[in-house]
């Protein structure tokens, strides 16, 4: 009796395991989402997991490359999550090919996300890529601290991991100290992205944390890629960040500090001549759409008349120079919007009620006074790269470029950098650097406006004539005049090319 039931339970694990080969086999056939949806569907049934569980290891060992545990469809903030991410953790800690682990939005608890580092991730010898991106209950706050000790002895043991992506986890300033820890102890991390965490950077406690994160940048050996875009960096912050790290890094090759500028990053208007520009266009696309002989097509262009008029004594008036442009901007506004046919152009269009259904079809470039009036409001937000502390950080980046061996890409894209600041990245940076052949500068509205705009094209074009690598430069939004264009393609060569769209200058 005893032999008799000895042998039925071996057949009903030898019926379980051939019954999830199966399943899994099938699995494999299809994409690697239903693998994992069929992995996690027979790991998780309790009476087949407790059979299964010495198999695993067979099971998953040679196919799982990829586990994606938002495909899952798992809430694993429950008990059955807690199971599901035991055995997920027991298949990656068994696997010799996996090498990427997704759990992009998966909100896991601190409790779950330990018990997959802990027992599958620290483990597992062939992972290179961790995405974490959007996890706010996992890494922010006193828990997320927690996490990011744990993740910080997986950087410090792992001699797989070279990608770990934390952006948008609302990571505190705290929990980035502890996690730099394990950055500098890295031996094989390539790219860090801590992209969105808006509150990590800024402020006093950020300072020291900027202070470690630089530490760890210079004491890393194999870090290449920094992406913080959108961390509200403080221009004293990025000073330490500069000197201390960036300097002293023998092996970053990319720089992204994009979108450092403030809530409404690419609303702003920053100069009169910009001003004038968004003004202007509001008439010219009233006289676009319109027939001439329509009265929207003769009241644009009584408006337009007024306009100029009231710009001409604000001129004489010496109203637009300075910092009392922006005053002035407001003023004209306001005579704009109460005049007699303001109130036609004070909105944005509203093709249903108006009729004009293909509006946004001939109009691919709306704008109206009211949306002037945020932008003029927007201004009033600095910038990291603003103003004189913006100055003084854009000098010790600069300096930092120029110290640097590897750096060949530098983003500061919409960080609301002024043409003086762009004039002094360009001469104690640029003309330094002998590494740098990618430098984004789009959506810095004020870089190429007026006199001072005009000094910072000529510097760019003068070091790019005189030694510096430059190949690629971004310049979107940045109201660069058709002269500026030519000076700086003339400087890149006869054989550049001029991307409109993005408003690419290249080097062939």
């Amino acid at each position: 009796a005893v032999a008799s039931a000895a042998a039925a339970a071996a057949v009903a694990v030898a019926k379980a395991v051939a019954t999830a080969e199966q399943r899994y086999d099938r699995a494999r056939r299809t994409a690697q989402k239903e693998l994992v949806r069929e992995l996690c569907d027979i790991m998780t049934d309790k009476d087949m997991l407790s059979r299964l569980q010495p198999h695993i290891q067979g099971l998953v060992c040679n196919d799982l490359t990829k586990v994606d545990f938002g495909a899952c469809n798992i809430d694993w903030n429950t008990a059955g999550g807690l199971e599901s991410a035991a055995v997920m953790a027991t298949a990656m800690a068994y696997s010799s090919s996996l090498h990427t682990a997704d759990l992009t939005g998966c909100d896991m608890s601190v409790q779950v996300f330990r018990k997959l580092v802990e027992e599958g991730m620290a483990k597992n010898k062939s992972l290179s890529q961790l995405i974490l991106a959007e996890n706010k209950k996992m890494l922010s706050g006193t828990g997320g601290e927690v996490t990011c000790a744990v993740l910080a002895k997986v950087l410090a043991a792992s001699t797989s991991l070279e990608k770990l992506d934390c952006g948008g986890c609302d990571i505190s300033a705290k929990g980035l100290e502890i996690l730099a820890e394990g950055v500098a102890n890295s031996k094989s991390l390539t790219e860090l992205i801590l992209q969105k965490n808006k509150n990590m950077l800024r402020g006093d406690s950020g300072l020291k944390a900027c202070q470690t994160l630089a530490w760890a940048l210079a004491k890393c050996p194999t870090i290449q890629t920094l992406d913080l875009g959108g961390c509200n960096i403080r221009a004293k912050n990025l000073q330490d960040l500069a000197k201390d790290g960036l300097a002293k890094s023998n092996s970053l090759t990319k720089f992204l500090l994009s979108n450092n500028q403030g809530k409404k990053e690419k609303e702003r208007i920053d100069s009169s001549h910009s001003f004038k520009s968004n003004v202007e266009l509001v008439f010219e696309n009233a006289m676009k759409y319109n027939p001439v002989d329509h009265e929207v097509y003769k009241y644009a262009q009584e408006l337009k008349q007024f306009f100029w008029t009231i710009w001409e004594k604000e001129l004489e008036e010496d109203g637009l120079a300075g910092k009392k442009w922006i005053v002035s901007c407001r003023k004209i506004l306001k005579l704009l919007r109460v005049s007699a046919w303001g109130w036609i152009f004070a909105e944005p269009v509203d093709d249903v009620r108006s009729g004009a259904s293909d509006y946004y079809e001939i109009i691919t470039c709306p704008m109206d006074f009211a949306t002037i009036k945020t932008m003029l409001h927007n201004s009033g937000q600095t910038g990291m790269l603003s103003g004189e502390e913006g100055q003084a950080a854009c000098k010790e980046l600069a300096m930092a470029m120029g110290m640097n061996t590897s750096l060949k890409t530098l983003d500061v894209s919409y960080c609301g950098m002024g043409a003086k600041n762009l004039e002094v990245l360009v001469k104690f940076g640029l003309t330094q650097s002998r590494t740098l052949i990618w430098l984004d500068i789009e959506g810095n509205i004020g870089v190429m406006n007026e006199e001072e705009g005009q000094a910072a094209c000529t510097a760019l074009a003068k070091a790019v004539t005189t030694g510096a690598l430059l190949q690629k430069l971004y310049l979107g939004g940045c109201s660069i005049t058709d002269g500026q264009k030519d000076e700086l393609c003339k400087a890149f060569g006869e054989k550049s090319v001029w991307n409109l769209d993005r408003t690419l200058i290249m080097r062939q």
